[in-house]
């Protein structure tokens, strides 16, 4: 407690409030239309109350909790798979070993993290104290929006709620950790390279999706 006491007395809190004035006017200046926008049609700035018909109270999770598991063991992977390739109302999917090797190429930033933990533990990360409350940061709010997104499919619905765009907001943070850790496990020469190798695979996945499972969806159906 008083390691933790020094250091509240320590911050600049005239600072840190300017820094959260700015980000906040930045984050007004960017979504704050949307509230409006929700307060003008439905009268509050959230937009549950245009989803009355298909919420789900909490309460049906706390009466019957096998519930919770049964709706996570369709939501998550079906979140994962529109994440990554759900097109249209997300009925037009890849094959699903393609969704496996998505999944391997995610979890392969994981040796890595670990890594960057054992370096910050062991006192070699190299890192200054900002680089590293920035990067607390970025994993706080990549948490949080995954809650948030994960408390939407509860109360709402499956279909309506698991969609990976919703994730798309901590895109750059999911994009940034797992760099750090695939980029732990490289070489120091290598690292520059990743991400010319990661774009180009994209950008096939995004051509492959394209060519090979949209189009050919819509000319058999023929639009």
């Amino acid at each position: 407690l008083t390691d933790l006491a020094r250091r509240v007395a320590a911050v600049d809190w005239a600072r840190f409030a300017r820094a959260a004035g700015v980000a906040l006017v930045v984050a007004l200046a960017v979504g704050g239309w949307w509230y409006v926008r929700n307060t003008l049609l439905y009268g509050s700035p959230q937009h549950f109350p245009a989803n009355v018909e298909k919420q789900v109270g909490w309460e049906i999770y706390l009466a019957q909790p096998a519930a919770l598991w049964g709706v996570l063991r369709i939501a998550v992977p079906m979140t994962f798979r529109n994440f990554w390739a759900g097109f249209a109302w997300t009925n037009i999917a890849l094959a699903p070993a393609l969704y496996w090797l998505l999944l391997l190429a995610c979890l392969a930033a994981l040796p890595g993290l670990v890594l960057l933990i054992r370096d910050a533990f062991t006192g070699r990360l190299g890192w200054s104290g900002f680089q590293v409350r920035a990067f607390w940061l970025v994993l706080l709010t990549i948490a949080l929006l995954k809650f948030a997104v994960l408390a939407y499919i509860l109360t709402i619905d499956l279909g309506g709620g698991s969609q990976g765009r919703y994730l798309f907001p901590v895109l750059f943070g999911m994009v940034m950790v797992w760099g750090l850790g695939v980029g732990r496990m490289l070489p120091e020469r290598a690292r520059g390279v990743l991400p010319l190798v990661v774009g180009a695979a994209l950008l096939a996945l995004n051509l492959s999706c394209l060519l090979g499972v949209v189009a050919p969806f819509y000319r058999a159906i023929g639009i």
